[in-house]
């Protein structure tokens, strides 16, 4: 009799639940790009954010598809806009979500047409007209900053605070957690709270300094099965990238390697001016090299070459997405080829910016001159021995003769003289006081020479002269003090471009120029305001004898 009380208790309860689950929805479980996510209806927090989300139900198989085809780029500049703007452009494109780390931008954009504008320039056609492109969806990714080992806040925050700043300082900042944002967002205009998916197709076409606090931002949104497809110069950024963002090679994602020969540049903020028409080549780079034939046992053979893997689905998502698009002009290259353009790109770089960034000149003035092209062959001697002794380039035929020093000089003077009249990236960053590429280009030769025994004397002391003219640039922008001569000569250039108000004390009255308080009778007056080239003229009010 117990025994029966008990079973039609069972079947009651029993019943009481199914009957309770007809009245809630069923839960699903939510595929986001191709993944498998968590169950809908679940609560969530993001990693290193706090931020809190909840799962939304999909059966839509389009809408699944179309997530996993979606592209996002972080990295604004030239060639990022020239990316996005051409895979949207193409038949049934994948949707484009462009990251932005700075606030303003982001609210410019929702205050504008949403669009990016594509304008093709030439020397014969002064009037460019721009083929706006719309359909793009942006996310903020606020950029963290690594500081004595450490991530603090963002880099605008302890840019305009000066970038020397102790350990000790570091931790005090860190560990009060109420350090004042000036750049903080309002949660209505970047929409902080808002459901961000996973991202497994990311165009990164920062600079290579900015990468890593780029990265950071986003690495709580990054799997395993993501892929990060970097077009941008310099090499040794993925060696740093494992180091500091993804040293756990379990979760670590793939990576692909651009390398564009575009020449564009940027007017405004979402236009993008395409000056010299060129391509992108794109590949993974080759396997980890082999360690010397003098390590190994000489009865036993070297361990045979891993056969190539097919590329995973987030790698050929992005591939297509590239390589369907006209105007990019992009092929898929195999590893040993794109390592060796991706050098041929890094010998001409290591010639042009460095010197164009130390002697203030657009590339053309590198040419035709005696003492520079001495220079020249010093900074390509240690280039091509580097390159040449890599052991990712053992066996590889005709090395010796593709990075010789007397072809790596073709290389790069012809370069020089194509671009005669472009004012290289290295030069624009030391005139504005931004950190440079040099440590991924002339350090990363000082940097595999010293692994290799091969002391590369000369880029180590251009990599050195570079950062130390872009930090006297930086301090003297920090102070906001013009440099004006007295008397006669030339006056200082005003690297930065900010100033364009004229000042005079005349009579005697005193007038703050920048809380500075001018001699009387002294006129500061800045003319040509070109991105180029700011001059600062000084007049005087009194008649010339």
């Amino acid at each position: 009799m117990d025994s029966e009380l008990e079973e039609g208790d069972a079947l009651a309860a029993e019943a009481k639940r199914l009957e309770a689950e007809k009245d809630q929805p069923k839960k699903k479980r939510m595929q986001v790009g191709g993944q498998p996510g968590h169950l809908a209806g679940q609560t969530h927090q993001f990693e290193d954010t706090g931020f809190e989300y909840e799962t939304q139900e999909t059966e839509d198989p389009q809408k699944v598809e179309a997530e996993s085809r979606r592209i996002y780029i972080l990295g604004l500049g030239s060639i990022g806009k020239l990316v996005a703007h051409s895979i949207r452009g193409t038949e049934n494109p994948p949707r484009v979500t462009l990251l932005m780390y700075r606030f303003n931008d982001i609210q410019a954009w929702k205050k504008g047409p949403k669009e990016l504008r594509l304008g093709i320039q030439s020397s014969l056609n002064l009037n460019v007209q721009y083929e706006p492109r719309t359909g793009f969806d942006v996310e903020p990714a606020i950029p963290k900053f690594m500081l004595h080992g450490q991530e603090v806040s963002t880099a605008e925050f302890f840019a305009i605070r000066g970038s020397r700043i102790s350990p000790e300082r570091v931790d005090e900042l860190v560990n009060r957690k109420t350090v004042e944002e000036p750049f903080a967002p309002n949660v209505a205009d970047v929409d902080t709270g808002k459901v961000y998916q996973p991202i497994y197709n990311l165009i990164v076409t920062t600079k290579a300094g900015q990468t890593i606090g780029a990265l950071l931002a986003i690495k709580h949104r990054l799997r395993p099965e993501s892929t990060i497809c970097l077009i941008q110069n310099g090499v040794g950024v993925i060696d740093e990238i494992n180091e500091k963002v993804f040293p756990d090679e379990e979760t670590r994602p793939h990576y692909l390697i651009g390398i564009a020969s575009h020449g564009v540049n940027s007017p405004d903020l979402f236009s993008v001016n395409q000056a010299g028409f060129g391509s992108i080549a794109v590949g993974r780079l080759p396997p980890k090299p082999l360690p010397p034939p003098s390590v190994h046992n000489p009865p036993f053979p070297p361990p045979p070459i891993p056969p190539v893997e097919p590329l995973p689905p987030s790698s050929a998502r992005i591939m297509q997405a590239l390589t369907r698009s006209l105007p990019l002009a992009c092929i898929q290259t195999n590893p040993t080829d794109l390592l060796q353009l991706q050098l041929e790109k890094l010998a001409i770089n290591a010639v042009i910016n460095p010197l164009t960034a130390l002697f203030d000149c657009r590339n053309g003035s590198l040419l035709y001159n005696y003492s520079i092209t001495r220079l020249m062959r010093l900074i390509l001697a240690e280039v091509s021995l580097v390159i040449r002794s890599l052991p990712e380039l053992r066996g590889v035929l005709n090395v010796a003769q593709r990075f010789s020093p007397e072809r790596l000089e073709t290389l790069a003077t012809g370069t020089a003289g194509k671009t005669k009249y472009n004012v290289s990236s290295m030069l624009a960053d030391v005139r504005h006081g931004n950190r440079t590429e040099v440590e991924y280009i002339n350090g990363y030769i000082v940097k595999r020479g010293e692994e290799l025994g091969i002391a590369a004397v000369v880029n180590f002391a251009l990599v050195h002269a570079v950062k130390g003219r872009s930090n006297l640039v930086e301090r003297e922008k920090s102070e906001y003090s013009p440099f004006v001569t007295e008397g006669e000569g030339s006056s200082r250039a005003a690297q930065w471009g900010e100033f364009d108000t004229e000042v005079e004390r005349e009579g005697g009255t005193k007038k703050k120029w920048r809380n500075d308080v001018w001699e009387d009778g002294t006129r500061i007056r800045e003319i040509d305001p070109r991105e180029d080239e700011i001059r600062i003229r000084k007049d005087t009010t009194q008649d010339q004898v």
